[in-house]
């Protein structure tokens, strides 16, 4: 069996030649000999992939140039719309200053949630920093729309690619697993519980880099709260959760799990948009197994 040792050195010698690394493919021994080392190198390849992107980018900085600006906002030449869910609009805009591509969140105009509550994913994503992590880089609220803008990551999500796909491999899914558990490590350890683990939040990038995303749930665990209210997706959420809980680390690796299981098996261990009939069907033990629907 080869050393794990001489693979994270390959590695580190690949990124220095300035080679992309499919990171999918590394060994769960590797992953698992100096998960700090694994760390420090996909910072150190996507710091690499910048400064190759400033060296030769001039092709690509002028055909950015060259997109319609639809509108500004914050000093962001805003050039199209990405997506949209209940609450707001992402769209992909142009950073002048440091002359680089973000994704834009802006509230919706007629969302029921005030800009201040818009802006606390903002404050949250501010106090993690690590590479599986989505970084955030600026917020503000200009004629009365509150918007924050935050790393583009070129990639897709998890969700999309199954669908795509279908189910992953089991190293694969064994690789997303430890990625995001370091993410949560990180989260957790902020004071922050995500709550909304699901496929969809999760990216894959263009380097294999997976990317959590979408902190719009997120609260901080330690703070004592009154009256709960369930949010998440319901089919990810933990049973004391649904039961109305309050969200927890724990809670949050239990979402994490039933994702492992959708990569694995392309389906959800129950699968209703009924939160009683979901609880039930947990405690009455009625989910579906793994091994019954991906016996590899």
């Amino acid at each position: 069996m080869a050393d794990p040792r001489d693979e994270v050195q390959d590695l580190a010698a690949h990124i220095l030649d300035q080679g992309e690394v499919d990171w999918t493919r590394v060994s769960v021994a590797a992953r698992r000999s100096d998960p700090e080392a694994i760390d420090g190198l996909r910072l150190l390849e996507d710091l690499a992939r910048g400064f190759r992107h400033t060296l030769v980018g001039g092709d690509a900085t002028a055909a950015q140039r060259r997109d319609a600006v639809l509108f500004r906002f914050a000093g962001l030449d805003v050039l199209e719309k990405l997506g949209e869910g209940a609450q707001g609009e992402v769209w992909r805009a142009h950073d002048p200053l440091l002359d680089q591509q973000v994704a834009l969140k802006l509230r919706r105009l007629d969302s029921p949630v005030l800009a201040h509550q818009f802006l606390r994913e903002g404050r949250q994503l501010a106090r993690v920093r690590h590479a599986n992590v989505v970084g955030v880089y600026g917020a503000a609220v200009e004629q009365g729309r509150a918007g924050l803008w935050m790393e583009l990551v070129r990639g897709e999500s998890l969700q999309a690619l199954v669908a795509a796909q279908g189910p992953l491999p089991a190293d694969e899914v064994i690789g997303v697993g430890l990625s995001l558990c370091r993410a949560l490590t990180a989260v957790h350890r902020d004071g922050l519980v995500h709550g909304d683990i699901k496929a969809g939040n999760v990216l894959r990038d263009d380097s294999g880099r997976i990317v959590l995303t979408d902190f719009g749930a997120a609260r901080d665990w330690r703070e004592a709260r009154g009256d709960v209210v369930v949010s998440g997706t319901l089919a990810y959420l933990a049973p004391e959760v649904l039961a109305g809980g309050a969200a927890t680390p724990a809670s949050d690796l239990y979402s994490l799990g039933v994702l492992l299981f959708f990569l694995a098996s392309g389906r959800l261990p129950l699968e209703t948009d009924d939160a009683e009939a979901l609880l039930q069907g947990l405690r009455d033990g009625r989910r579906q197994r793994l091994p019954a629907l991906a016996p590899h």
